[in-house]
């Protein structure tokens, strides 16, 4: 799977996107006799485990989403339909409690450590954002391809995963998704299961999330793992916080986008 997502980066902006993406997808793993799940590695090396956390199993989904959505290349996600289909499928039925629960990684190699899960991760929240996202990606590709019963059937489940997601993970006391937590507050907004009536409270929480109130630091500072880092962006401009997003993607000092570029390759 981390082939995959490297992959899905170079594929986005390369004339060789298509050859990228059916080259590791096909010698990955077949999603049909797999029943839709992938391992956490590819090849499998009978280590990383199998089924693949949510998170890191969603570039079933995204890349021939990314592809699509940012290069127009319609023949790739078709292509893949039957995959994505199967991956839907499989997700659907491993659901607990109306959302995607199972997976270990949560918000790989976050700064801000929690109580559930290991590696400073957030695993509930995680997977239940990376399984509904996933659905809305496939539903919207489902559509774009005419395949109604799919975009139906996908499209309603996110609707009570997004319900779910918000009855489950909202805490009244602190009228937010997590107190101090930023991907706690990011995952839902990029979602879109913050209630109207909650976008000010929880957008609040998110911009007082990255100040020196919640990380000891003068300067807003980003703290999240793998998937925060990637939606917070999104997150920001939901919430018309451009000028914040901007601030973080500037800043050079330790910790920052900018500063791990300056320390060279690594993890």
């Amino acid at each position: 799977a981390e082939a995959l997502l490297i992959c899905c980066d170079y594929a986005v902006t390369n004339e060789q996107r298509f050859g990228c993406y059916s080259e590791n997808g096909t010698h990955a793993v077949n999603l049909s006799e797999s029943m839709g799940s992938i391992p956490g590695v590819i090849p499998f090396d009978l280590v990383s485990g199998w089924p693949a956390d949510p998170g890191y199993s969603a570039v079933v989904v995204t890349v021939p989403y990314a592809l699509w959505r940012r290069g127009g290349d319609m023949a790739t996600m078709a292509q893949s339909f039957d995959g994505i289909r199967a991956y839907a499928d499989y997700l659907l039925r491993h659901l607990t409690d109306g959302m995607v629960q199972y997976g270990m990684l949560g918000d790989w190699l976050s700064l801000q450590p929690v109580d559930e899960g290991f590696g400073n991760s957030d695993v509930p929240r995680v997977s239940a954002f990376s399984g509904a996202l996933s659905l809305q990606m496939a539903a919207e590709m489902a559509d774009a391809l005419n395949q109604t019963v799919d975009h139906q059937r996908f499209l309603a489940a996110v609707r009570v995963m997004r319900e779910r997601y918000h009855a489950v993970f909202f805490e009244p006391d602190s009228q937010s998704y997590g107190n101090c937590s930023q991907v706690a507050n990011i995952l839902p907004l990029v979602l879109g299961c913050v209630p109207t009536e909650k976008m000010r409270q929880v957008s609040a929480a998110l911009v007082a999330s990255l100040s020196q109130e919640c990380t000891g630091l003068q300067e807003p500072t980003i703290l999240t793992g793998g998937v925060g880092s990637r939606y917070i962006w999104e997150a920001l401009v939901l919430i018309n916080r451009t000028d914040l997003a901007m601030q973080l993607a500037l800043k050079r000092t330790e910790p920052s986008l900018a500063w791990m570029i300056t320390q060279g390759p690594g993890t």
